[in-house]
């Protein structure tokens, strides 16, 4: 915990004192999961601000983002005490605590960096939007001209 957190944690706490240092699942997954929730705000109000076709929700468990026909979700699992990403084009991944390695991990019990699954996860589905957005002309190769240019009237 920082010192802006702890300060601010006084703050709300008063006598109570700071919380404990030591993060458990519960406590993990939900910075994650904000983390995540966050970042789905700052592309859905991007894409607002600049009349973006692009929909989705940022309340309660279940954070998501549609960008043309594609749809990133990420739940929060609280009885399973996991976050379960669904990215288009990739198998729905989960994530949980592991106590002995105290951070979050895949099925496979490997460490994930979280927050740069989250911004990989939205670069995808970006991307993927771009590419289906761009007029025929900006993706195809560069032909060279075989017609003469036209002449001009002056002269």
């Amino acid at each position: 915990m920082d010192d802006w957190r702890k300060r601010l944690a006084t703050k709300l706490l008063g006598d109570k004192g700071t919380p404990s240092l030591a993060l458990d699942a519960r406590t993990t997954l939900e910075i994650a999961f904000g983390r995540a929730r966050s970042e789905v705000t700052y592309v859905l109000e991007l894409g607002r601000a600049h009349a973006l076709p692009l929909a989705g929700s940022v309340t309660g468990d279940d954070v998501w983002l549609r960008i043309g026909e594609s749809v990133l979700r990420f739940r929060l699992d609280r009885q399973a005490l996991a976050i379960v990403a669904f990215v288009p084009g990739a198998k729905d991944t989960t994530f949980s605590f592991d106590a002995d390695l105290r951070t979050l991990v895949t099925a496979q019990r490997r460490p994930v960096d979280f927050d740069q699954f989250v911004k990989d996860s939205l670069e995808t589905i970006v991307q993927g939007w771009d590419q289906g957005m761009r007029a025929p002309s900006e993706t195809l190769p560069d032909i060279p001209s075989t017609m003469d240019p036209v002449p001009s009237k002056e002269g």
